[in-house]
């Protein structure tokens, strides 16, 4: 594995942060260096290859009282206007539609229904790599015989979608109310492992 800053504004051979051979090198040391692929640290612009392991030396090792502080994520401002929603605050469904969406990073996308908001939510989160096949099929309780989403249109029961809906390789079942396919929209954000705070709703 050879791990590289692809971004930063160098000559090649100076963006290589670490690299190590599963199969030869110690386990210590595979597992020290693999660190710079941590998320957190990708994502907070602080990779750097790891420290020498100080277990199973011979000689002691100064090691720092705390570890050295990671630069906070900072998000970009929200240049937007008009009236946006977390999509955990929102709790009154009736007589009101979706325009529009705001997702983590900024994108936004028209929405129209409720079930536009389930399906396209859906599709971020798949192109984004956050929904796998893996995480797949989601029930909205272990106790139901339906799917919210499925690589398939196809319920646990065998029954197919009333209202399949494609989404980037995923089908979302759209025959539900506004408030379900709220909670159902939640649920899918938080099995792909994302915080639906983050995700924000403008009404019509």
């Amino acid at each position: 594995w050879e791990i590289y800053e692809t971004h930063k504004p160098v000559p090649i051979d100076q963006k290589l942060v670490a690299k190590f051979d599963i199969a030869e090198d110690s386990p210590s040391s595979v597992c020290l260096n693999a660190l710079a692929l941590w998320r957190p640290s990708v994502e907070a612009g602080s990779v750097a290859p790891a420290q020498t392991p100080a277990i199973g030396l011979d000689k002691p090792v100064d090691v720092a009282p705390q570890p050295a502080p990671v630069s906070p994520i900072v998000q970009p401002p929200l240049d937007i206007q008009g009236d946006w929603h977390r999509m955990t605050d929102i709790s009154d469904t009736a007589n009101r539609r979706p325009a529009e969406m705001l997702f983590p990073d900024n994108t936004r996308i028209q929405l129209g229904n409720w079930v536009k908001l389930a399906s396209e939510t859906a599709r971020w989160l798949s192109q984004n790599g956050h929904l796998t096949q893996m995480k797949s099929p989601i029930k909205a309780s272990e106790r139901s015989s339906r799917y919210i989403l499925n690589t398939e249109p196809v319920h646990s029961d065998g029954k197919a979608f009333t209202q399949p809906h494609e989404a980037n390789g995923f089908w979302v079942e759209g025959n539900t109310g506004a408030k379900v396919h709220l909670s159902n929209t939640v649920t899918v954000i938080e099995r792909a492992g994302q915080d639906p705070s983050k995700f924000r709703v403008r009404f019509a």
